[in-house]
C-alpha cells in the first residue's frame, strides 16, 4: 500500500534536509580545521591567554569563594578551607606537569586530549 503524496514529499524533504545538513556540517568542519591548522601559533596563544585569564585571575585570586557558604560546608569551616587549598594544589600540580612535558604550545595535543 502506498502512502499519500504529502507523506512521501515530507519524507523526501526530510531526507534531503538531513543530507544537506550533513554536507554543510562537514564543509564547516573542514574550513574550521584548516583555519586552526594554518594559524596554529595564534590558536595556541589564544588558548594560553584564556587559560591564564581563567586560572590566574579567576581561580587563584578568588579561591576564597570555595571556603564560603554557597560552595563549602556551612558548619565545617576548617574542612572548607582545607578543600579550597587541596583544589588549588591539584590545579598547580596539573600546571607543573604540563610545563614539565613541554608547555602548552609545545604539547598542545596532550592538553587537548
Amino acid at each position: 500500500k502506498s502512502f499519500p503524496r504529502a507523506v512521501r514529499v515530507h519524507s523526501s524533504m526530510s531526507t534531503l534536509y538531513s543530507a544537506v545538513h550533513s554536507f554543510l556540517d562537514g564543509i564547516l568542519g573542514l574550513v574550521v580545521g584548516l583555519a586552526v591548522a594554518l594559524n596554529a601559533d595564534k590558536v595556541c596563544s589564544l588558548i594560553v591567554t584564556v587559560w591564564e585569564l581563567l586560572h590566574r585571575r579567576l581561580l587563584r585570586d578568588n579561591i576564597g569563594w570555595l571556603e564560603t557558604f554557597p560552595v563549602g560546608f556551612k558548619l565545617n569551616v576548617p574542612l572548607t578551607r582545607n578543600m579550597g587549598r587541596e583544589i588549588l594544589l591539584v590545579v598547580e600540580t596539573f600546571e607543573r606537569i604540563m610545563h614539565a612535558l613541554g608547555g602548552f604550545c609545545g604539547r598542545m595535543g596532550v592538553v587537548i586530549l
